[in-house]
């Protein structure tokens, strides 16, 4: 692939969808749905402490585990909430706001389950979502950025994080590619609302010039 001999520009943003890990309560933005107004906002709070957790913890389906734990007590660590758009669908009711997470108490609480565990060896997830600009043809431009996707996996496991499966939307890169970067990163961000999982994310961009 004589693309790759072509000069490289990269732009990189990494996003942490949790502004601030210092901050005593913080806002986050989240959504929710359900079968009454009620529903969609336990949703919605369930949504925005999965996001919370996943800057202590990777995801667990075990019982036992400090995200499950935690997760089942995430009234604990709920303080105000700001609706910002409500409606209803073919799925139900729906709910989009700012969720206030007690953070402080959320890793204090944390550090207690940990304390006697064994290994304590947690990881934060981590999604990479990489689009590659060139005028070439497309299944040369799908190799090189399955080719630079790999290379961002590894160095970031290397680092001792989690790499996360993020293809429902890397599926979706091939139409971003008219955006701008800044409305690329605006992009990942709207999807993030619907994908709680998503914490943190690794957004980059090349551009191939022959």
């Amino acid at each position: 692939m004589k693309i790759f001999f072509g000069k490289l520009f990269v732009a990189v943003t990494i996003i942490f969808f949790v502004t601030s890990v210092q901050a005593a309560a913080q806002g986050i933005q989240s959504g929710g749905k359900g079968s009454t107004e009620i529903s969609a906002i336990e949703d919605m709070k369930i949504s925005a402490v999965k996001r919370a957790l996943a800057h202590l913890t990777e995801r667990s389906d075990d019982v036992d585990s400090p995200y499950r734990k935690l997760l089942s007590e995430y009234k604990n660590f709920i303080g105000a909430i700001h609706i910002d758009k409500r409606g209803k669908n073919s799925a139900g009711v729906f709910v989009i706001g700012t969720v206030e997470i007690k953070y402080s108490e959320l890793q204090a609480a944390f550090g207690r389950l940990i304390k006697n565990s064994q290994g304590g060896d947690f990881s934060r997830e981590v999604y990479v979502f990489v689009r590659v600009i060139a005028d070439s043809p497309e299944d040369e431009i799908r190799a090189a950025e399955e080719i630079i996707l790999q290379r961002y996996m590894a160095r970031l496991t290397e680092n001792k994080f989690v790499v996360a499966d993020a293809d429902e939307i890397i599926g979706e890169l091939n139409l971003t590619r008219a955006m701008t970067f800044d409305q690329f990163v605006d992009f990942v961000k709207r999807k993030s609302i619907d994908s709680p999982e998503i914490c943190t994310a690794v957004i980059g961009e090349v551009r191939l010039n022959q």
